[in-house]
């Protein structure tokens, strides 16, 4: 019998034990909680009155909730504009959570509706789905080390009527561990829909469907400063080198695949060397006809290069042949053409 009793006895005591331990873990957690909920409700009016400072408007409405297991923070009216770049943010319904154990993973789920707009234009965001994961360092200057954004049913809309629209997408980027200023960044869409105007600057005869059925980017893209709360306080991060892996767009018939390498200096100006191969080219020929960009009187001599290149790579369907910047200057397979490219991210 005192056996038995010792052995209930101890069970009693290491149940005792486990329940202290539970309610020491659950205090500790609740603590731990209130403060990040803390944090949150007293650094959201902290950091919109710095910019106010700094001659922003910005008006928030910020609800925080998600507790135990996540802070989950609601915005039901959200402006932000910036007065040096003339933009101006609003999404009401913005939603933001992160999980408490990991308060440097952020999912944020966009409304249907929200807007940017700029001193050239204003543009209406109507969407299904519009998610988003990210992830940034724990320091204070939260760089970003991640980011994944899902895109279903997306819809813009400008101010002077325009639209363009995508069925669904994605943009994923990286932060590279041996370089950190440098990030890879992939993107998908199917079924892009570009804005009526540019498609009929581009084909104004009609010859070419109004719909990329795909369009997929991956790229290295090197900045000269990390992507952090910087990025949007002060000045954006701009493009030091680009490594195009692959971009590869199907319109039509046309099918066009690049890849290739080039460095931007500090305007903007790109230097280096893209292999591009463009299937059923003669087709992109008609339709620079058409809009103009080719003159009446150099499509002759360029159907007789372009052929030749073609016949080069042992295709006549297919045109194989090295875009080349110089400071900001292109020519495509030796021809120059008649623009100047500018990076510059404003």
């Amino acid at each position: 019998m005192t056996a038995l009793n010792h052995a209930f006895g101890g069970k009693e005591t290491m149940l005792r034990f486990s329940v202290r331990i539970l309610i020491i873990f659950a205090i500790v957690w609740s603590v731990w909680w209130v403060i990040g909920q803390q944090l949150i409700t007293r650094g959201v009016p902290t950091w919109l009155e710095d910019r106010r400072a700094e001659g922003w408007q910005a008006e928030v409405e910020t609800s925080v909730g998600g507790f135990p297991a996540t802070w989950r923070a609601t915005f039901p009216e959200l402006l932000l504009a910036d007065p040096d770049t003339g933009v101006v943010y609003e999404a009401n319904g913005l939603r933001l959570s992160a999980p408490a154990y990991a308060p440097t993973r952020v999912t944020a789920v966009w409304p249907e509706a929200q807007s940017i707009a700029s001193p050239f234009d204003k543009i209406s965001i109507e969407s299904k789905v519009m998610r988003g994961h990210l992830g940034v360092l724990p320091t204070p200057d939260m760089t970003l080390d991640a980011s994944e954004i899902a895109l279903e049913a997306v819809t813009l809309t400008g101010s002077s009527g325009w639209t363009a629209s995508l069925d669904s997408g994605s943009l994923e980027t990286a932060r590279l561990s041996d370089d950190p200023l440098t990030h890879d960044i992939q993107f998908s869409a199917i079924n892009l829909r570009p804005a009526e105007e540019l498609m009929f600057s581009i084909d104004p005869a009609g010859l070419m469907p109004r719909v990329l059925a795909e369009f997929k980017l991956d790229v290295e893209a090197g900045f000269d400063r990390p992507w952090d709360r910087a990025a949007i306080e002060v000045r954006r991060p701009q493009f030091t080198a680009i490594d195009l892996e692959n971009l590869s767009v199907q319109w039509g018939n046309m099918a066009l695949e690049a890849a290739g390498q080039f460095t931007v200096d500090e305007t903007g100006a790109p230097d280096g060397r893209i292999e591009i191969r463009a299937t059923n080219w003669r087709e992109m020929l008609a339709v620079g006809q058409a809009t103009g960009a080719v003159p009446e009187n150099l499509v002759p001599l360029l159907e007789t290069l372009l052929t030749a290149l073609s016949e080069a790579s042992g295709n006549p369907n297919t045109l194989d042949a090295p875009l080349i910047f110089r400071e900001g200057r292109a020519t495509f397979g030796g021809l120059p053409l008649p623009f100047r490219a500018d990076l510059t991210i404003r």
